[in-house]
This record gives structure tokens, sequence and C-alpha cells, in this order.
């Protein structure tokens, strides 16, 4: 189990290390690059690392309320369901986002959904690297 939560926390941190990188520095690309066809290689990899967050917190969340503490509010406890609820909340919109992206074909997305994009591209990136942080501690104290 320590190198399953290994393999997935390297790929949640190099996935959010990579979408940080294109994320900054798309303004500097020369006219000729098209990053939408870097986001389109990106936005299935980050629909991976939001679902295996997703499942990641359910799990530790699920954990916590299997264990029975007494009701108090502990850090772990409160660190597990900002997680998860985070990671829901990112999940709904990077799909609604995604999808609507795939279903307009080449037609650009309008304002309201690159604003969306301006928010889940950093939530993405830091909740992504904070769960493999939080894996990889947790493999290795094992």
């Amino acid at each position: 189990m320590d190198m399953l939560k290994r393999v997935v926390a390297v790929y949640l941190v190099g996935a959010s290390v990579v979408t940080a990188a294109h994320f900054i520095l798309s303004s500097f690309y020369p006219d000729g690059v098209n990053s939408g066809q870097i986001w389109d290689i990106l936005n299935p990899l980050m629909a991976a690392g939001t679902v295996a967050a997703l499942v990641v917190h359910w799990v530790r969340r699920h954990r916590l309320d299997s264990e029975g503490e007494d009701g108090a509010v502990t850090r772990e406890y409160l660190g597990a369901n900002v997680s998860f609820y985070a990671a829901a909340l990112l999940a709904v919109l990077l799909f609604w986002n995604w999808f609507d992206a795939i279903t307009a074909g080449g037609e650009p997305q309008g304002q309201t959904h690159r604003f969306i994009w301006t928010l889940v591209n950093p939530a993405f990136i830091v909740l992504a690297g904070v769960t493999g942080c939080h894996l990889w501690r947790t493999a290795s104290r094992q």
C-alpha cells in the first residue's frame, strides 16, 4: 500500500508542478504557441489528479469517522474535512468547465468559463500539491 501511496503522491506533485509551470509561463509564450493545445493535454491529467485527491480525502475522512472520536474537532478532523470538500468543489468546477470546453469544439469559451479556469487551475495546483505531500508523509510513517 505504501508503494501505491508514493506513486499517487509523485503523480499529484508532478501534475501540480507541470500545471503551475504552464499556468505561470503561458503568458510568456511566443505568439505562435497555442497554449490551449497544452491545456487540452493537461485537463485529463488534472481530472485524474482531482479524482485521486477526492478519493484520498474521502478515505481519510471516512477513516477518521470510523475511529469514533467523541465529536472533538481536532486538527486532523478539520484538515480531512476541508480537504475533502475542497476536492469535491474543485471536481465539480473542473468537470463542468472541461466538459463545456469539449462540447464547444473549436469555439472559445465565454468569460464566465474563462474566469472559472482562473480559479480551477491554482486550486488544482494547491490541492494536488498538498495531497501529494500528505500521501508521501503518511506512506513514510508506516
